[in-house]
Order: structure tokens, then C-alpha cells, then sequence
């Protein structure tokens, strides 16, 4: 049998026909390149995702990290980069943990930081009273003393009776004269006569090199 069209077959294959037969022809090309571009690139998606180290949820909670500033009585001020999840106590021992003379009651400890939070760790309402407790427990020795020779604004202003024009006086005095070879010398700072000494004597040193060569 012959299956071959005739020529009366291919008369009725008018223009518009045939433009129908192409526009469908290029509408599955169009399909088929379309998704030829999808199925590469997923492939390509899948290749990178592949070659990323694989991260549990513990270390991608681990690549967020917050921004925490520490002040006060603490004994290494400052701004401390920590992970979500990380407790007030845990800041306060990134800076050095607190100093004698905090006061960490008013502080809820095992709080959660968060991000740009500020941690002031308050000092207590009498040092006196912390000093007696240690002279009885004969742990004198074992008083936070802060170094005059070497202490900023900041760490002076700890020393009882010491505000900001005298801590700024000190200073002062200490880069026009040099630094204080005893205790007793920063008496001559303006504004600290024997009472403010009587209370920081207790809290205060000139630094080990030059008590050594006294």
C-alpha cells in the first residue's frame, strides 16, 4: 500500500497551516531550552551546596554573634563580641570578672545578653565595709589595689571619694611630673588632702618595679 501524500494532500497545506506548523515547532524548542537552562542551573545549585562544609544547627547559632559592652567593676572594661545564648556571667568573665568591690547582687546572672546591650557592673554602697570583712578574714592583702602610676580616669574614679575633676587632676599631675614614687606622693595632686588619703590608701599602689627599687 501506498502511504506516501499525494499532491492533492500537499495542496491543502495552506500558509497559514504551515505557520501554525512552525509556531508550534518553536514553541517546544523555547520549551524544551527553557528547561534545559532551569535543569543546569539547579544541577549547578546542587554541585555548590555540595562542596559547602556541612554545618550543624549548633555552629550556623554560632555564626551569629552579638556585641556587648561591659563597664564598672569589672577588672577589663570593654566591648565583647559572644554567640546567642551566652549569660551574664559569662560576659562579665570575658572582662575579667568582677572586681572586690562589685556589687553583683543587682545583676541577674544568668540572664541572657543581647545584642548591644550594656553591662554596668554597680559597686557596693560602703568599700569600708568590704575592707573590715576582709581585715577579719586576714585576706587584707588580697584587696583589688589600683596602680596610680598607670590607672585612666576611669579605673581612678573606683577609689572612694575620687570624682572626675580629681581623677582628671591626677592624671594631670602624673604627665607633668612623672609617676608618684610612693603612695603617699599623691597628696600633692590639688584636691587631695589626708582625709581623701585616709580613704584610698587602702586601695591604691605605685606599681611592684618601683616599690621593688625603693
Amino acid at each position: 500500500m501506498n502511504n506516501k501524500p499525494t499532491r492533492g494532500q500537499y495542496s491543502q497545506l495552506t500558509p497559514r497551516k504551515i505557520a501554525a506548523v512552525l509556531a508550534a515547532v518553536s514553541a517546544a524548542l523555547i520549551i524544551c531550552i527553557v528547561y534545559f537552562n532551569y535543569r543546569t542551573n539547579q544541577i549547578a545549585a546542587t554541585i555548590s551546596l555540595a562542596d559547602e562544609p556541612f554545618l550543624t544547627a549548633e555552629e550556623r547559632r554560632l555564626e551569629i554573634t552579638y556585641l556587648v559592652q561591659v563597664s564598672g567593676e569589672v577588672l577589663s572594661p570593654g566591648v565583647f563580641e559572644v554567640p546567642p545564648g551566652t549569660r551574664v556571667m559569662d560576659v562579665l568573665e570575658l572582662a575579667g570578672g568582677a572586681s572586690y568591690y562589685s556589687n553583683l547582687d543587682q545583676l541577674n546572672l544568668v540572664g541572657f545578653v543581647r545584642d548591644g546591650q550594656r553591662i554596668n557592673v554597680p559597686r557596693v554602697a560602703n568599700v569600708l565595709d568590704r575592707i573590715d570583712i576582709l581585715a577579719q578574714n586576714g585576706d587584707i592583702e588580697n584587696i583589688d589595689r589600683i596602680n596610680i602610676n598607670t590607672a585612666d580616669q576611669d579605673e581612678l574614679m573606683r577609689l572612694p571619694g575620687v570624682g572626675p575633676q580629681t581623677a582628671s587632676n591626677i592624671t594631670a599631675f602624673r604627665r607633668a611630673n612623672g609617676p608618684f614614687e610612693s603612695i603617699e606622693g599623691i597628696m600633692d595632686v590639688h584636691g587631695i588632702g589626708e582625709g581623701t588619703f585616709s580613704r584610698i590608701s587602702m586601695f591604691i599602689t605605685i606599681g611592684a618595679e618601683i616599690e621593688t627599687e625603693e
